[in-house]
């Protein structure tokens, strides 16, 4: 109760828990600020009882400093200037883990790569064979190419690897991230793990409304980020991790640049230049 003898900043703090404790009673409570300490404990002896496998790519000295890179609800994006090898490396890492351990993949793909070049692609990485003459059919000519590619052929049909591919040029982000859910409740499952793999994140062909650049691959990562923590969950746990690249701008460039020359902060992300 206030009387004349409050203040008004007293007033203000009585008037503001009485109208904020009666809004309370109309939302859900999911958006609501929360106390970090007053679970910690469940938590900490829960982790200790939960002995489940990480999941590491195939680059160690990667996995030695950052840990894992497909925890469930994260985003790892590779940064890199045009034609650095970023989608080589993207696919590398998730095909990696999809074999290891058996996850599922949907790959999103900007129109740039066609199913049938990945195709080329991911047989030429597992069986060494040049990119080159797998496409133009001139591994059919050596003997030791042969052997090499049927063998990866043979590979890759025991392992029984689930990557699946989907071109996502000209769609909204709305419109992925329903693909996406989709995808993971028709084809994965509720409970398992899944990566998607985003190749690349750029600006949209249409910009209807004209928005900066900079807001607008913002906006796209957001909704990106917003699906895969919250919205496909199983028993309130994220069950989605996102594995993409960018590009970087000029000033990223490295070349005949001496260490103390080189950018390596979030400037460098552009998405062109």
């Amino acid at each position: 109760k206030a009387d004349r003898s409050t203040s008004l900043v007293e007033l203000e703090e009585i008037v503001d828990k009485e109208i904020n404790s009666q809004i309370d009673s109309f939302g859900t409570g999911e958006d609501d600020p929360v106390n970090i300490y007053d679970d910690m404990e469940e938590l900490v002896e829960l982790a200790g009882m939960d002995k489940k496998e990480e999941i590491f790519g195939k680059f160690k000295l990667v996995n030695k400093i950052y840990g894992s890179l497909h925890e469930a609800g994260n985003i790892s994006t590779i940064i890199a200037r045009s034609a650095g090898g970023k989608t080589t490396l993207a696919l590398d890492e998730c095909c990696y883990v999809n074999d290891k351990y058996e996850i599922p993949v949907l790959h999103f793909d900007n129109g740039e790569m066609s199913k049938e070049e990945l195709q080329f692609r991911r047989i030429s990485a597992i069986s060494g064979v040049p990119h080159y003459l797998i496409k133009k059919g001139l591994w059919r000519n050596n003997p030791e190419t042969c052997v090499k590619v049927r063998a990866a052929l043979k590979r890759i049909k025991e392992l029984g690897s689930k990557f699946y591919y989907h071109c996502m040029a000209g769609m909204t982000a709305d419109e992925m991230v329903a693909v996406a859910k989709k995808f993971y409740y028709s084809k994965v499952g509720r409970g398992n793990k899944m990566i998607i793999s985003f190749d690349y994140i750029k600006p949209p062909e249409q910009n209807s409304n004209g928005s900066p650049e900079w807001q607008v691959l913002g906006q796209l990562v957001n909704r990106l980020k917003k699906c895969i923590q919250k919205e496909i969950l199983f028993e309130g746990k994220p069950m989605v991790s996102l594995f993409t690249s960018a590009q970087a701008n000029r000033s990223g460039v490295v070349t005949n640049k001496s260490k103390d020359k080189i950018v390596d902060d979030e400037s460098i992300i552009s998405g062109a230049d």
